[in-house]
């Protein structure tokens, strides 16, 4: 068990082998151990458990939210507003998909620049598409033009993943402690239930799921073939998430020091 201390200096009041439906602080919130460790706060809605130790990876973009103009109606295309509307495609939008997620501006008027998301309504998947309204926590900076587009990022602290072995996901870290799947049951008009909030550590010691045997002090990268551990790096373009701190053994958790984020 290990209480954080935060940027500010304070404690965090949950550990790091603990899990609460509580939200102590906002998503990607930092903590530090006092061996010098580090952690960032997480949270998981879906309808699947994470298990201790295991490498975890984020959500993919949703490709029919990337690039999308501003909508035909409502507020947001001035500087200094906080809230605007946004064109999405045909996938959904459930209520707390993009909450403390990023909109990035890609293209025309106010390119370049990302807004924390504080809130949004949703919609329903659609044939015809839909929109959406975004309220950012900080104004935008320059008058929106027909031709601005953006583009929705979700937090990639919320919902994290154990069970996938892709190549493309990022990687988010790992977590203590056995996290409870959350309720799914959000939608369009409802927000999930029940969210379960960890701590994912993302640099130094941790036990991590291991596949076949790599060695110190071998670089490791999530593993291809075994959802949520770790192997040894093969190829230059591999994505390098920590190093062996002593002879790993297939299919057991063992000490690997990651150097994800600091």
């Amino acid at each position: 068990m290990a209480y954080l201390t935060l940027v500010d200096g304070s404690m965090s009041p949950q550990s790091t082998t603990d899990q609460s439906t509580r939200a102590f602080h906002s998503l990607g919130t930092r903590g530090r151990s006092g061996d010098g460790r580090v952690y960032y706060y997480a949270a998981n809605r879906v309808n699947s458990a994470i298990e201790a130790g295991k490498l975890l990876l984020g959500t993919a973009l949703e490709s029919t939210h990337i690039n999308q103009t501003q909508g035909t109606s409502g507020t947001g295309t001035d500087s200094g507003d906080t809230v605007i509307t946004l064109d999405v495609g045909t996938a959904a939008v459930n209520l707390g998909d993009y909450v403390e997620g990023i909109l990035a501006v890609t293209d025309a008027n106010d390119e370049g620049h990302r807004y924390r998301i504080s809130d949004h309504t949703g919609k329903a998947a659609s044939g015809g598409g839909g929109q959406i309204s975004v309220t950012l926590y900080d104004s935008i900076a320059s008058d929106w033009s027909a031709s601005t587009k953006a583009s929705l990022v979700p937090n990639l602290y919320l919902d994290a993943i154990d069970t996938s072995t892709s190549t493309s996901l990022p990687v988010v870290g790992v977590s203590d402690t056995a996290v409870t799947a959350g309720s799914a049951n959000e939608s369009h008009t409802a927000a999930a239930t029940t969210i379960y909030h960890y701590w994912a550590q993302t640099w130094g010691p941790a036990s991590v799921l291991i596949e076949d045997t790599p060695n110190r002090p071998v670089p490791v990268k999530p593993s291809e073939n075994d959802a949520g551990a770790v192997a040894a790096r093969d190829a230059l373009t591999d994505r390098i998430v920590g190093d062996m701190m002593g002879t790993g053994v297939d299919g057991q958790y063992h000490p690997v020091f990651l150097r994800i984020t600091q």
